[in-house]
């Protein structure tokens, strides 16, 4: 039982702590060394076009990824609590806590590369 908190607890950790990064450092298009398309973020041919682009939707998208890492924190300790009491739905809060973690990751991801293309048709450039 033990091993199954701590591997929860691992995974939802490592999950919140990337999302957390990619709020807070993505939007800068730089983190020490390394440039832009080195950095975990929305990674869609759009957003990669150029800086500018990068910059925007991780800008647009920060708070939504900000609200994700907390969300990733919290199903940590409910799933921590689910295993530990040895609940018959352990697997399956698991799983259902990662898949919508990873579904609200994927809208995010469209949704940034969305703010890109309505600036691009605003604009007029497809760069």
């Amino acid at each position: 039982m033990i091993t199954s908190v701590i591997f929860t607890l691992t995974i939802f950790s490592i999950l919140g702590v990337l999302t957390f990064f990619i709020a807070k450092e993505s939007p800068k298009g730089k983190y020490k060394s390394l440039n832009y398309t080195s950095l975990p973020g929305i990674l869609t041919p759009r957003v990669l076009k150029s800086r500018e682009n990068w910059i925007m939707a991780h800008q647009a998208m920060s708070p939504y990824f900000t609200l994700l890492a907390v969300y990733f924190s919290i199903a940590a300790v409910i799933n921590s609590i689910v295993i530990y009491s040895a609940h018959s739905l352990a697997e399956i809060v698991f799983g259902c806590s990662l898949f919508l973690g990873i579904l609200i990751f994927s809208l995010l991801v469209f949704l940034g590369d969305r703010v890109v293309a309505k600036h691009e048709q605003a604009t007029g450039s497809n760069q």
